[in-house]
Order: C-alpha cells, then structure tokens, then sequence
C-alpha cells in the first residue's frame, strides 16, 4: 500500500519528518518498507521559456529553439508543431534521465547541435498519450524545478498492511493510526450532496439474486457529465499513491477508493440495457471482455454484475469494456457495493486478475462505508465533471450486520501486559482508537467496535491496541518464572528407545512419514474388503489426495521411501519407522491408537568392490532382525510360523505369535506389489506391534556359570515333508524328557535327488552337555535315539 507523506498532513496535523512518520508507523503494525521522493524521477528537468524559434537549415521537419532556463541559455531542436515564442515549457537539461527511463545526451544533427530536450507530458510519464509538447503555466519562475512547479514532489510510504487490518488500505485508515499514536484528531472533509434529478427509482433499479456473496450494493445516477481530464490535485494525489489519471471520472471513483478504501465502479448507464442491475452468479461459460481488453470465461462460482442481457462487470474485480466510461459518456450510474471476501479471492486466483480493489474486497471492506463512497463520489462528479444527481440512492440491503461489543477488564490488561495501566489512561487510549465505549463498573467497559475494525472481536485483540499505543518498548521486560521439573520417563518410552536402539544397531536409518496416505496404497497391497487394515479414517479436508486417510500400517509409507530413493539411484537401504496407526472403531467411536515399529530391507548387504561380490539382501536377513528383537526383550513361548498375507511372497512370509496371539509379520514383498509401488529390487519387511511387544517382554534373565566340562557334538540328517517348518521340528526335539540338550543348530537345508519329490533333507548339530560330569557315549545315545524316535512317530521323519 502506498501512501502520499503530503496527503497525510492534509489528514492529520503532524510535524513528523518523512523518516520519523515511517519508524512511527513500523512501530504499531503498519511496515514502512521504502520511501520514494517523487521529485527524484524528475532531477535536471527544469521550467524554460522560449526565446526565438527557427528553422532547421537542412532538416525540414526540425525546428532550432533558444531556450532560457535562468543559469543559461541552450540551443535545442525540436519537431513539436505546438511551439511558440515567449512560451514556457519542461525542459530536461543535458544528463537528465526521465521517468520514462530515457537519457538525454548532448546531440548533433545535421550540423547543430541540441543540449536537451523540451518534454511532452508523455515524456514526463504524466499522460499515456500526448499531443505536442506541454505547455506551463506564464507564471511558472524559469529555472524553476519542474516537480515543484508541477507538485511532483510528494514523498511516497510504501507500508506492509497485515491481512486482518483492511481498513488501513486506505489514506483515512492511516490517518487514523497516526492520530491514534500522536493524539490528534483526523480532519475529515465536509460536503453535501445536492440530488438535482428524478427520483433514482424512476432511473434505474437493483436486483441482488444471492444476498450470501452481496450482502450490500447501493447505486446514484448521475446525469449530464463532461468526461475531461481531473483537476491537478486529484492528478497529484494519484500518482502520489502509484495510480495513472485517466478522466475525471475514472479518477474520481480511483480517489475515493484510495481516499476511503472503498471500492467504486461506473459504468456507462446508456450502455446498461434497461438502464437496471442485477447481481447473480454467472453462467457456465458465459463471457466477459473486461476492461483489460481480455475476454474471460466465468463458471458459476463467479459472482457478476449484469444488465438486464449480459455481464457487464466481474464482481469486486473488474468491470467489463461493454459499459466502459469514454469520452462520449453522459450519464453515470455509480455502484458501491460490499461483497463476500472469499468469493471475491477464489474469483481473482481463479481469473489470475489481482486489482486495487479485489485487493481490499479479499481482506474485507468496511460495509458500512458503502454509503459514505457513494456520496464522496457524487459530490465529487457534481462537483468536477459538472453532473446531475438523481435524488435519492438505492440501497440493498436485507441483512444488516450487528456490531459486535467486547469487554475490557483494566485488571485484565496489567497482567497480560505486566503494565500499572490507570481506568483513565485505558479509556484515553481506547478513545484515540475510535472505539465507542460505555464504562461497565470500575475498571470494566463495553467497547462496541466499529465496522471497520473487523479484526477486534476479543478482549485481548484490545490488550493488543493499548499495547501498541502504549508502546512496545515501554512494557518493563521481566524473565518468565516457571518452575522446572524432570520429566519420569515410562515403561514403554523406555521400550521403544530400545527398539529403536537395536535397529540403529543393526544398520537401520529411521525415518519419519505423515500420518496420512493415499487409500490406494491400501489397494496396492491388496488386501481384502474386510481386511482390519482397511478400517480406516477418512479425512474430511485432506490438503491432498495423497493423504486422504489416516494411516493403519507403517507399510505404505516405508515403500514410498524406497521408491523416492531409487529415483535418487539409491538402491540399498535399510530404514525403519516407529509410530502410530489409526484402526476404525464402530459407532463414531475415536479410532484405536497402536503404537507400531515397521522395517523394512532392500538392495544389497555391503557396496560393490572389485575384490568382494555384491550379496543381496534376502529372506534371513529380516528373519535375523525379528528375532534379534524378540531375543532382547527375552520373549517366551513365542511361535514363528507360515501365513498367507496378501502382499507377502506365499512361500516366504511369517507370521509371529506369543501364546497363541499375533503380534507382527515379517517376509518378502510379493513382486505384483513391488511394481505398484514401482520398486525394482526384491524388499522385505517386518512390521510388529509396540504395546504387545512390551506386554509380552519379561526383565527376568537367567544367570548361567561358565560350562566346567566339555560338550559332545552329534549330527542328525532327516527327510521331511517339504511343508514341515524347521521350527516344528526343533519343537519336537526341545520337547525330549532331558537336561543335557544344550543347543540345536540348523546346518544344512536340501532339496533334489536322491531326495524324492516333496520332501525335503534338514540338517542339525546337536550340542550335549551336563553340569556336573563328562557325558558318555551311552548317555548320549539314549537321548539321541530318543529324539530320533520323536520325530518319526510325530512327522515321520527318515535318517539320511
């Protein structure tokens, strides 16, 4: 928002330098981000009078000028029609650069030479188009600088406005907050409209067909104005604030809105077919060439003012070439409206079409100054164009919005603020701010907050105001007391810092995912309809569709982790994730929350060398894993067997049970999965539950003397059926009736000839050993021949 530093003064009585007025301003909210001098864009261009004008010798279209500009006189060539003696024109001296961003140099043409330039308005950047050379005021001193002759040396603020403050996107609204600081009073200027014309409802009429995105819009008719240039102060002011004059109407409603923050528009009311409004959603499709010259293409969600036949402006954003004010305008019919902020803002993203005043309706204009815009303005056509105002105006509007109040408690204030602030003094400072107030009790008032603050609606957005008047700098700093505490870790933080400890230990990275997924992550796994994995929590909201719902495994994610790295050619990885899944209840209930590790394997053990063959991950790598875990929380009576899951290779995925009761899986990625997911290495992973993992953990552990005597080893070979676990037959073998069975080892694993088709040949070491003596070979084949009698009355087991 750019504010003009001579405008200010004109609004609020204030010796404060340019400089001060900025750090002022930084001070309570309002940034001051840069300050331009408008008189710098015209250094070395300066007021000369003509002399003698002839012609060019050798050059018919060119004119030599003798020029006084006070100091010197120059020689300068012209080809402007419009030049006569004794005339006083701008005059851009030799190294001037011009807003235009053209350089003069010193020239020679044909023989004569030229040291400067007599300038147009366009040349000075004051007019888009210009006709001949600009001609000065006679009572312009020559020498004269032509930004003060012209008034072009106003100082520009640039100011950051937050989005909850429109209303200081306005020159009244910074005045207010300059005043509010220094104590002062906003001079507001005083006008009547004089309404000369018929009755406005004979003129036209208002329709609005959805009140929800207009809740207000008023119209004036203005008759018999003269489109011409605006006077120089309004000119000035303009260009002050970073806006191009265009005619006096066009500039009067750019004032006004600058002026007051209110957004206007005009539109040509002979141009209006049936001379009347109606405000409605547009059509699918339908067109509007705005005043950009483009033609836009609304849907249904655009808001538009139309005629009785077609769009004549886009809502709060632009209006359209159709009803444009031009020269041959006569009549005006004024509009001033409030519109709904969110669809103004969806309106101008979608359109990709930002303007002034889509700026201050997206943030929220002030609903009450729509009357007072429409006035401002029609005083200001009467007055400048010459036009005639219809009597009476029409305002719709069907649901006035209620002010709102807040209580403000002094007592309240101090301790926020940690400030000894007096009744008076909180009572001056919410006078200063233009807030009504109605003290309650002692040290309690009702604020009633006027329209255009929309951003008080608390107590401690006033606490808030008061601290900034009061100023931040003079609130007493003071340490925050608070009483430190250690925090008691529990049991299971403690479980899942080993967990997480023992991974590391293994190689693993951990990584952290949302909380969210995409559902066909859940597709892409495969699982069944009424698999509990698919009892899942759907985001009302979701920023994404790739995070609609809420996660009921770490799988997914992990995946997706694999997949992102790989398209980085990163190939071996080992990562895991601890954290939590969200399991559907029935009924609306709050979902179950299951604390889970996951892990999962992928690409190769070590890096390739030219020494070493590169060994993939496999199978018994997430095997060893799982039961490096289940080892270090010293878990019993568990059980390690096949299951069919979905999204696991048949013969290579597990299952892990504790008394009967599944607490994770483990196993190889099916390859179907793996091209979903669009990985190109075989992966493995593991996936168990926290909470039963800590119930099922046991702190006890054995102590065990160093052996005093040798241990005897024995080998047995059996044939199997190819479907009976190695798990299931060390089962049989720890079932013996024996203390002297140390240790089971499986050595060999065997399938082919001389082994019939679907069996299989497993090999153990046997470790034996007692406590209190050297064994015998006699004590160790009764127990030998034991186990081998075991395993073949119970799976029918052969010796190799």
């Amino acid at each position: 928002m750019k504010v003009s530093y001579r405008w200010l003064k004109e609004l609020v009585d204030f010796g404060l330098e340019p400089d001060d007025l900025a750090e002022n301003l930084t001070m309570i909210g309002l940034e001051a981000e840069g300050l331009y001098y408008q008189k710098e864009m015209y250094n070395k261009i300066v007021v000369g009078q003509i002399l003698s004008i002839k012609s060019h010798p050798k050059a018919d279209n060119l004119i030599i000028c003798k020029v006084d500009i006070g100091k010197e006189r120059l020689n300068i060539l012209s080809a402007a029609k419009n030049l006569s003696v004794g005339e006083k024109i701008p005059v851009a001296t030799v190294q001037a650069k011009l807003p235009t961003g053209k350089k003069i140099e010193k020239v020679d043409i044909k023989g004569i030479s030229s040291d400067g330039m007599i300038c147009s308005a366009m040349d000075l950047d004051l007019e888009e188009i210009s006709e001949g050379i600009m001609v000065l005021d006679k009572k312009a001193p020559i020498g004269e600088e032509i930004a003060k002759v012209l008034k072009l040396d106003d100082i520009t603020i640039d100011i950051s406005v937050a989005p909850n403050r429109p209303d200081c996107l306005s020159m009244i609204g910074v005045a207010r907050e300059i005043a509010s600081i220094l104590d002062k009073k906003v001079k507001l200027t005083e006008y009547s409209v004089v309404e000369e014309e018929k009755d406005i409802k004979s003129l036209t009429s208002v329709v609005i067909e959805d009140t929800d995105l207009c809740p207000r819009y008023t119209a004036r008719v203005v008759k018999d104005v003269n489109i011409s240039s605006s006077p120089q102060w309004i000119q000035q002011k303009l260009r002050a604030v970073g806006l191009r004059p265009i005619n006096n109407i066009v500039d009067i409603t750019n004032y006004v809105l600058m002026e007051l923050g209110q957004p206007l528009h005009a539109f040509d009311y002979d141009l209006l077919k049936e001379n009347r409004i109606v405000v409605r959603r547009a059509r699918d499709k339908e067109e509007i060439t705005t005043l950009d010259g483009m033609q836009r293409i609304l849907d249904n969600e655009a808001l538009i003012i139309a005629d009785s036949e077609k769009p004549v402006a886009i809502a709060g954003v632009m209006g359209g070439l159709n009803t444009l004010v031009n020269e041959k305008t006569k009549n005006i019919l004024l509009e001033s409206a409030y519109f709904h902020p969110i669809s103004i803002r969806r309106t101008s993203k979608r359109l990709k079409l930002h303007t002034e005043s889509s700026h201050r309706f997206e943030r929220g204009a002030d609903i009450e100054c729509v009357i007072k815009a429409s006035d401002r303005a029609a005083y200001l056509f009467r007055e400048i164009a010459g036009g005639k105002i219809g009597r009476g105006r029409i305002d719709n509007y069907p649901n006035p919005m209620r002010s709102c109040e807040v209580i403000l408690k002094t007592k309240r204030l101090n301790q926020v603020l940690g400030t000894g602030l007096k009744e008076k003094t909180v009572e001056n400072y919410l006078n200063r701010l233009d807030l009504k107030i109605k003290k309650v009790k002692k040290d309690v008032f009702k604020v009633k907050i006027p329209s255009f603050r929309k951003d008080l609606t608390r107590e401690i957005d006033l606490i808030e105001e008061i601290a900034r008047l009061y100023g931040y700098n003079n609130i007493p700093t003071t340490l925050p007391q608070t009483k430190l505490s250690l925090k008691k870790i529990d049991k299971f933080q403690l479980i899942e810092k080993k967990v997480r400890e023992i991974l590391i230990n293994c190689g693993f990275f951990e990584v952290i995912n949302y909380s969210f997924i995409n559902e066909t992550d859940l597709d892409h796994l495969k699982l069944e309809k009424e698999d509990v994995l698919r009892r899942f929590i759907r985001l009302k909201n979701p920023l994404t569709t790739e995070a609609g719902i809420m996660r009921t495994t770490l799988i997914p994610g992990l995946l997706r982790n694999i997949t992102f790295n790989n398209n980085y050619s990163i190939y071996d990885m080992k990562i895991f994730e601890l954290g939590k899944v969200f399991i559907a209840n029935d009924g609306g209930e709050l979902p179950q929350e299951r604390r889970k590790v996951s892990g999962v394997i992928s690409g190769s053990r070590e890096e390739k060398f030219w020494y070493s063959k590169k060994e993939n991950y496999d199978f018994f790598d997430i095997k060893g894993v799982v039961e490096l875990l289940l080892e270090e929380f010293n878990i019993k009576d568990k059980q390690i067997s096949p299951i069919d899951v979905e999204y696991l290779y048949p013969s290579r995925a597990m299952e892990i049970k504790i008394k009967e009761e599944r607490i994770g899986i483990f196993g190889q990625i099916s390859p179907g999965v793996l091209e979903l997911f669009d990985i190109l290495q075989d992966t493995y992973v593991f996936e168990m539950e926290l909470e039963k993992l800590f119930l099922s953990s046991s702190e006890d552990k054995g102590f065990k003397s160093l052996p005093k005597y040798p241990a005897l080893l024995r080998d047995i070979a059996i044939i199997v059926d190819a479907h009976i676990s190695s798990e299931e037959i060390i089962k049989i073998i720890k079932e013996t009736d024996n203390d002297i069975l140390e240790e089971i080892r499986l050595f060999d694993i065997y399938k082919g000839k001389p082994i019939p088709p679907g069996k299989k040949s497993l090999a153990y070491s046997l470790t034996y050993r007692a406590k209190d003596r050297t064994l015998t070979d006699e004590e160790i084949e009764i127990v030998h021949s034991d186990i081998i009698e075991r395993l073949r009355n119970k799976i029918k087991a052969q010796l190799r």
